[in-house]
């Protein structure tokens, strides 16, 4: 049995891919279950990332945290600049520690304590998206 659960959803009407990390993954791993779900999402760079760690207890390896960046780029097919990603942590620790490896991933990429800021955050791009839409129409 495994010491702990990954799961996604794609929320098509926000254009949203959620990440569910629980337990105890080592980090390289946890890049394996990424890349799994992202073979398996068709065009997976048309969407914002929201990833929830509040019940993750592993420990993210830098040296990890790099390959999976050159692997997330190699699917991404130069379209991984098209998306957000919001990472939620209740450890105050991670959440400072997300900014020093900001600068592997093109993407915008922030750490929030709570998921209500998280989803408020990524909801600024729909918004102003319907916004330039109304205003054009």
């Amino acid at each position: 049995m495994k010491a702990y659960q990954f799961k996604y959803t794609v929320d098509e009407a926000r254009q949203l891919i959620i990440f569910r990390v629980a337990g105890d993954i080592p980090s390289a791993r946890l890049n394996e279950e990424y890349i799994d779900a992202y073979r398996n999402i068709p065009e997976h760079w048309r969407y914002d990332r929201l990833v929830d760690y509040r019940r993750y207890t592993g420990f993210l390896e830098f040296t990890d945290l790099e390959d999976f960046a050159e692997k997330i780029d190699d699917l991404s097919h130069d379209h991984s600049r098209m998306y957000k990603v919001a990472i939620v942590t209740s450890d105050a620790l991670e959440q400072a520690r997300i900014s020093t490896f900001r600068h592997l991933f093109p993407e915008d990429l922030r750490a929030f304590a709570s998921m209500d800021d998280a989803l408020d955050w990524l909801g600024s791009r729909q918004m102003s998206a319907q916004t330039n839409a109304r205003a054009a129409g």
